[in-house]
């Protein structure tokens, strides 16, 4: 490290190199942040999950611009934003509070099959995808189980006109480099629907898959190309440009790829053996990974579509019944060469290398805070259901922060692991072991407040 420090400072290496060695550091050293998130009711504990009072968080997103706004979609309908950045550096154990939340209204049914900006409403079903507008920091995007897709105003946060598609609408994407203004949608129904938010019509639909659609993926550098994956275990690529616009299906084992392949081969084979219900690309477009109920990562060339054949072994763990999508680490801050993926992976997230299937890390949550934010006895284990990761999302904006969410309602951060974050919470621990009685908290919240005080007051001073 210091011999990089000093090339740099001799003009020897580029300051990025440096930067970038530093951020991968920080990758490895990802960590529970003691950050809580609170809607204002109840009291998080520290050393505990914040149990938020809605039902499971079923999307997260950050924007893509600053990484300083996070979106977070609930099971009840609701939507709410917190803003990341509403916290000093110096303070150990941050609590964020929304800023704006929009409310489900479970009790409403919509008919409409048309948009109209005078009946739009928040939504009256689980959320399944959300994410902000590309070209529109002040907008976001959200889809439903309730048959709609939901574009909003920020500021102040409220629905602006709705899509009906006429089925539970699974996942949908935009694309973040596309001219044109269409998102896809995976729903119940076997096909992709394409609906341009320019005009509020649905362009037309995509149809080959043989069920419901679970998985969809626009390429990062060709605007026109699309990837679904479906219940049927296919992963199919598509031009929509094209009448028939299907390119091939990806097939597991296959070396080749589409373009290897003859006209029949194309349409041929499965990704995996079950349903598919995550798709990524890497943000160069070279490489796409698939996730299925088979238990299996897939990574695909993204240019040919041929299997690299690369394997997890048995680390890999899905049985989400929606659509769970893997997060790629941007290649700015990971060492060159390397490509790395968290997949939320039941109770954990896996960090996983797939270029050659190596496991780097498991980021889990003790399942005793688990139960205590949960309301449960800390010497019962949680239920599965309770404690799975249902999304996840990575910050971005030059920090290296992850957030996932939970089916209880729970979100957690995940940042590098400071020396006094840790000495917070050893002593978090062992303090709550002795307060434990204590019905009220309150010796317990004033033993943690001296502990803070004294390390805010003591912590060193940045070398940097």
């Amino acid at each position: 490290m210091d011999s990089l420090i000093l090339s740099r400072e001799l003009g020897s290496i580029d300051p990025s190199l440096l930067r970038r060695y530093f951020t991968n550091r920080q990758i490895y050293a990802l960590q529970r942040s003691l950050t809580t998130f609170d809607d204002g009711h109840g009291v998080p504990v520290l050393a505990e999950l914040p149990k938020l009072p809605s039902s499971g968080v079923n999307a997260l997103a950050v924007d893509g611009g600053e990484g300083r706004l996070l979106l977070s979609g609930s099971a009840d309908g609701s939507v709410r934003i917190w803003d990341l950045a509403q916290t000093s550096p110096s303070d150990l154990a941050p609590r964020l509070h929304p800023t704006a939340t929009l409310r489900g209204t479970p009790q409403v049914k919509v008919h409409s099959r048309v948009p109209n900006p005078s009946k739009a409403i928040a939504h009256t079903a689980g959320i399944t995808y959300i994410s902000f507008y590309p070209f529109d920091p002040n907008a976001l995007l959200s889809a439903g189980y309730d048959h709609r897709l939901l574009l909003c105003s920020t500021d102040p946060l409220s629905p602006v006109v709705s899509f009906s598609l006429s089925a539970p609408i699974h996942t949908a994407a935009l694309s973040p480099i596309a001219s044109h203004l269409l998102c896809a949608a995976g729903t119940a129904d076997p096909y992709v629907r394409l609906v341009d938010l320019k005009s509020g019509s649905s362009s037309h639909s995509l149809s080959g898959h043989h069920g419901a659609v679970l998985a969809v993926a626009w390429s990062p550098i060709r605007e026109w190309v699309l990837a679904s994956g479906g219940v049927d275990g296919t992963v199919r690529l598509w031009d929509i440009r094209r009448s028939s616009s299907c390119v091939g299906l990806l097939d597991a084992g296959d070396t080749r790829g589409i373009i290897g392949r003859d006209t029949t081969a194309k349409f041929g084979g499965g990704a995996h053996d079950g349903a598919v219900n995550g798709l990524a690309w890497t943000e160069d477009g070279k490489m796409l990974v698939s996730a299925g109920h088979d238990s299996e990562l897939r990574v695909w060339d993204g240019m040919t579509g041929a299997d690299q054949l690369i394997t997890f072994g048995h680390a890999i763990q899905n049985s989400h019944v929606g659509n769970v999508t893997p997060i790629h680490v941007p290649r700015a801050v990971t060492a060159p060469g390397k490509r790395i993926v968290l997949w939320p992976n039941e109770r954990e997230l896996l960090m996983v290398e797939i270029t050659d299937g190596t496991v780097i890390k498991r980021l889990a949550v003790p399942g005793h805070l688990i139960a205590a934010a949960s309301g449960r006895s800390q010497r019962r284990a949680p239920g599965p259901l309770k404690t799975r990761i249902t999304a996840a999302s990575y910050r971005g904006g030059g920090a290296v922060e992850v957030y996932s969410g939970y089916s209880d309602g729970s979100i957690v951060a995940w940042k590098p692991r400071t020396t006094e974050e840790s000495l917070v919470e050893d002593l978090g621990e062992v303090v709550g072991e002795f307060t434990g009685r204590d019905r009220d908290g309150k010796r317990k919240a004033d033993i943690l407040d001296d502990v803070l005080q004294d390390i805010s007051l003591k912590r060193p001073p940045n070398p940097f």
